[in-house]
């Protein structure tokens, strides 16, 4: 099911692309009608939207691109002198920073005294 939904759902945006004059396809048709499956689009405002706010977020919670990178070098998590930004190091980034005073905990229970 998982093969079928993801080569529908590439063909859609192959002819929402391409052909835009094209009906879609039968098959991506039946998918969209079922109740299991929700597919919502993404466009270039969404994300323009999206990363505005990223700016605001990571201040509200004391964090920066350049706190991050710092971190990294720091960590030795540099290859050919740049960065090495993987999900990995971003969690473990997440983890320390929550260790650092006065910002509210991410990864553990909150305790009371944490949100007062």
């Amino acid at each position: 099911m998982a093969d079928l939904l993801a080569r529908e759902t590439m063909k859609e945006f192959d002819r929402r692309f391409n052909r835009p004059g094209d009906p879609p396809r039968k098959q991506f048709q039946i998918l969209e009608t079922k109740d299991k499956f929700k597919f919502l689009e993404r466009d270039r405002e969404y994300c323009k939207e999206w990363l505005s706010k990223m700016d605001s977020l990571q201040a509200e919670n004391g964090m920066s691109q350049k706190d991050y990178f710092e971190w990294l070098a720091k960590k030795g998590r540099v290859q050919n002198g740049r960065p090495h930004d993987n999900w990995e190091n971003r969690i473990q980034y997440l983890a320390w920073k929550e260790t650092q005073p006065n910002l509210i905990p991410v990864f553990r229970k909150a305790k009371k005294s944490d949100l007062s």
